[in-house]
């Protein structure tokens, strides 16, 4: 039986505006109707969710539906993105100022700057319209001359994935075996898998039993995979896996939680979400992204029970999992991940080599 998947994307990333524009927009008339029905506000209150609704109206006019939430969501509806505050995603860095400065010519005292979640429809993957409407959201973003976009450590980007059936309104519960398979995929191919990443990304915590840092959402691996891997084959429901997984199960670099909750609960989904990838507003990045997980779920899904164990020993590097996944050889999103393995291997040289210098001046 072949299977359908949904895609929806969550973008973290930072967003300035001179006030300036903000006045502007707000005084022209044509925006009257979008800001009726707000409630009284202080004035940096009320010029922050003029500036999210300055963003929503500049995605408006590139062909997407968009509503200004104050709560965050994730992609669970069909029809419109939505825009909000991201709480955890802040500035760190004053490089970041010195850029501000550059773009708004030294009146940085005169922006409005933003922390911002963006979360996309839910989409077909096999749509070519999907592709299209991330390129109109990241277009705006990237190429903007009135306001500037930008992602940092802090930021993340996140894809939720579904199984549907004729169209996006039906949709479909992944099967045990399947999430068995993905999770036993990722743990086995972390170390490939993270060679994709920046460093900020990577693992550095271990241990099965702690819960994952704030920029390296993982599952780490055990000490024996076989033992480990017998222990995910055992379970007998989605909650048997979240205990697998361990303590803090939705901050990992994929979360199933929400899984034993549908549809019980309201609001819950019958999603997985991938968590690992930095926050980015390069659409290549995000397509090549969403292909690798897509065809791990498709594995998963195709994988005969307990088809992984000839992974368990023996060193596996990123072109075994390509080659697993059956991506098309010499495909983009091979040639993408493979180039930035090349060019964060390289970085990683570099430190490498400026060590010995630096320890030696400090023994002189």
């Amino acid at each position: 039986m072949a299977f359908q998947y949904s895609v929806g994307f969550k973008f973290e990333f930072l967003y300035a505006v001179e006030k300036s524009v903000i006045l502007n927009w707000r005084d022209d008339p044509q925006n009257n109707p979008i800001r009726k029905g707000w409630a009284s506000a202080t004035e940096e209150k009320q010029d922050e969710r003029d500036a999210f609704e300055y963003l929503a109206d500049n995605l408006r006019d590139r062909g997407l539906q968009v509503k200004v939430l104050e709560t965050s969501l994730s992609p669970n509806h069909h029809k419109y993105w939505t825009v909000g505050m991201s709480a955890g995603v802040n500035m760190v860095d004053w490089t970041e100022w010195t850029r501000l400065q550059n773009v708004f010519g030294g009146k940085t005292d005169r922006c409005i700057i933003l922390a911002v979640q963006m979360v996309s429809r839910v989409m077909d993957f096999a749509d070519a319209k999907t592709a299209l409407a991330l390129e109109a959201a990241m277009s705006y973003l990237r190429e903007t001359s009135k306001s500037f976009a930008w992602t940092n450590k802090t930021c993340n980007l996140y894809i939720d994935v579904g199984l549907i059936g004729k169209d996006l309104t039906e949709r479909r519960i992944w099967k045990l075996g399947t999430v068995q398979n993905l999770l036993t995929l990722w743990v086995l191919f972390q170390d490939p898998l993270e060679s994709i990443h920046p460093f900020h990304r990577r693992t550095t915590n271990r241990d099965f039993t702690q819960a994952s840092s704030l920029l390296s959402r993982s599952i780490p691996t055990t000490r024996d995979n076989l033992d480990w891997l017998r222990e995910v084959e055992m379970t007998q429901s989605f909650r048997e896996v979240l205990e697998c997984i361990g303590p803090n199960a939705e901050t990992r670099k994929i979360n199933f939680a929400e899984l034993p909750w549908f549809p019980d609960y309201l609001g819950s989904k019958p999603t997985i979400e991938f968590r690992e990838h930095c926050g980015t507003l390069d659409v290549e990045d995000v397509l090549r992204w969403m292909d690798l997980v897509v065809a791990s779920c498709r594995f998963a899904t195709a994988l005969e029970e307990h088809g992984l164990r000839f992974c368990a020993q023996g060193t596996l590097r990123f072109e075994d999992l390509v080659n697993l996944l059956d991506l098309p050889e010499g495909s983009g999103t091979q040639r993408h991940f493979e180039s930035r393995i090349a060019q964060y291997a390289k970085v990683q040289d570099r430190v490498r080599d400026l060590r010995p210098s630096s320890e030696s001046s400090d023994s002189e």
